[in-house]
């Protein structure tokens, strides 16, 4: 029996996202870089990182049409809700090379969790940024952290009290979402795959 691809639901749509910032590099250093990518990310399961993905004979373009189809998935035949907590939490940002899928997951979660929420707009919207760790970069292409609770407090006169207790709901709902969308997609790539084995 052939070893599958991805050892979980989890490290499926994760690789996927961070394959949208990946350029094609040299044959046979795809495993290498996702690897890399995984580390830098500090992304682990229970406290241990995740196994490295099964890419042996896989060509490249098959790897990357792999990612591109979960990343479809998500977008295609999860409901908004749910599409904009995957992508905020795995999503890539990065405005050098015009990749926003994590901030458009951070904006849709804003906006669901607003008619809870006593921040609303701006505010709301820079909490829920705090909440994912949305980093963006500069002119020169240095990181900026997103900003502290401290800095949304001063900029919005909000109370740290007030901070805390949105940021708390953000996180009730986002995992609620994300738990919902990765039961829904293990269905329908297990039933892509399927279909898919028929047809070869």
């Amino acid at each position: 029996m052939t070893e599958p691809i991805f050892k979980s639901i989890v490290q499926a749509v994760h690789v996927a996202f961070l394959m949208e910032i990946v350029i094609p590099s040299t044959k046979g250093q795809t495993e290498i870089c996702i690897q890399h990518l995984m580390e830098n990310s500090g992304h682990v399961f229970q406290g241990i990182p995740e196994p490295v993905v099964n890419t042996k004979g896989m060509r490249q373009e098959d790897w990357f049409a792999q990612c591109a189809l979960i990343r479809q998935k998500v977008e295609e035949r999860l409901p908004p809700p749910e599409r904009d907590a995957i992508w905020a939490r795995y999503g890539q940002y990065d405005n050098r090379i015009n990749v926003f899928t994590k901030s458009d997951g951070i904006e849709g979660m804003a906006a669901y969790v607003e008619s809870v929420s006593k921040l609303k707009g701006d505010a709301l919207l820079e909490l829920t940024a705090n909440f994912y760790g949305l980093t963006r970069y500069n002119k020169k292409g240095r990181k900026i952290a997103p900003p502290s609770l401290r800095d949304i407090a001063d900029r919005y006169s909000k109370s740290l009290r007030d901070l805390t207790i949105t940021k708390q709901i953000i996180g009730k709902y986002s995992a609620s979402l994300e738990m919902e969308a990765l039961k829904k997609l293990s269905v329908i790539l297990n039933n892509e795959i399927t279909e898919q084995a028929e047809i070869s």
